[in-house]
């Protein structure tokens, strides 16, 4: 299989905020889970245009939000 059937099957597959939210739940700590709202999870637009006209795709991007009583850094730790 080519590089880019499985960037699709990727693509596929994390499309739907549904099945990300699923996963995260599955994988995520306890503590990390009750200060997302995966209920509202929405994928983010990746596809980006220069002012030259260059088009650029990036990977898929999902956004939630976050109890703000604790700031949820990049390597899942918590800031108080």
């Amino acid at each position: 299989m080519a590089l880019s059937d499985h960037d699709s099957i990727y693509h596929r597959l994390f499309s739907h905020p549904e099945m990300v939210a699923e996963l995260l739940r599955d994988f995520l700590d306890a503590a990390i889970l009750a200060e997302l709202e995966l209920s509202g999870m929405k994928r983010l637009n990746t596809k980006f245009t220069a002012m030259t006209g260059h088009r650029r795709r990036g990977d898929m991007v999902m956004m939630t939000i976050c109890n703000r009583s604790r700031m949820v850094r990049q390597d899942n730790t918590f800031n108080q």
